[in-house]
């Protein structure tokens, strides 16, 4: 069998492995960061948000909550370090506040 590199998978180096791990890992949690970041920023801004938008702007918290959860069970899947576990976990937590601070 050929893996996505057109090489069999025992050709493929270690180094070469583990840049592919590496990779795997930082796409979801490259999302699930973006995610968290503006879900923090839209928090703080709806105190001052227009009432015009403030909808827009709890649907967009709610969209990107999805998106931060989805992107923890993909680097779940990519066994990061117990370290990030812990610190995405947290991070976690703070956005399921926040959304459910939204349903009120």
């Amino acid at each position: 069998l050929l893996n996505e590199r057109g090489k069999k998978d025992n050709d493929i180096s270690r180094t070469e492995v583990e840049l592919i791990k590496k990779q795997a890992l930082d796409v979801p949690l490259e999302l699930f960061n973006h995610s968290y970041k503006n879900i923090v920023i839209l928090d703080e801004f709806l105190p001052k948000c227009s009432k015009n938008i403030i909808s827009d702007a709890k649907v967009s918290i709610h969209l990107l909550c999805g998106s931060a959860r989805a992107a923890f069970q993909t680097v779940l899947v990519n066994k990061p370090s117990v370290e990030l576990t812990k610190d995405l976990q947290a991070k976690l937590k703070q956005i399921e506040k926040i959304e459910s601070g939204l349903i009120q």
